[in-house]
């Protein structure tokens, strides 16, 4: 919905700015017959916007995800329609590589949307011996929009380790 603060201004202007969406996402939309409608109409980019107007986006899925599904457990902590959360445990990889084709994450997650068109988009990572939350983006406009949050450094991770032994600095490096 049209706020008094957007009242004047064009819907690219709206986009990038308001909703934050990349060059190439404003591309595919601009493309598209149903990408962009003010008020249920087909709108283009240069078009002033009102206080009251509707505008609504309409982001095409494209899923070309190579990742074969595995039945691996997956240990599911929070999803929505956008986001996955997922404790990835140690010995682990997030994503297939060298030797590690069909035993990691990724595998896990592609099993549990077997059914469902999907492409694994981890926004978040973790080396293969470490666990902790992974966050997977559910659709290109939440992978796009985490990204920057993780860009501009709004995601934080922290990190725990088990030492053995007593440590005899408060602070330091260890390697």
């Amino acid at each position: 919905n049209i706020t008094e603060d957007m009242s004047g201004k064009e819907i690219k202007e709206i986009l990038s700015s308001y909703l934050k969406l990349s060059k190439e996402i404003i591309k595919q939309l601009k493309t598209e017959d149903d990408g962009i409608l003010l008020n249920g109409e087909k709108a283009y980019v240069i078009k002033k916007v009102s206080k009251g107007d509707f505008l609504e986006i309409n982001i095409k899925e494209s899923f070309k995800d190579n990742i074969p599904p595995s039945d691996i457990p997956i240990d599911i902590l929070y999803e929505d329609e956008d986001i996955l959360a997922v404790n990835k445990p140690r010995s682990m990889p997030t994503h297939p590589s060298l030797n590690h084709y069909t035993d990691t994450l990724a595998n896990g997650v592609m099993y549990y949307y077997k059914d469902l068109p999907f492409t694994f988009r981890a926004i978040t990572r973790l080396d293969r011996d470490t666990s902790g939350i992974v966050l997977i983006a559910k659709n290109i406009l939440s992978a796009h929009l985490l990204g920057v949050e993780m860009k501009n450094k709004r995601i934080k991770k922290n990190y725990v380790a088990v030492v053995n032994g007593k440590l005899t600095d408060n602070k330091g490096i260890i390697s």
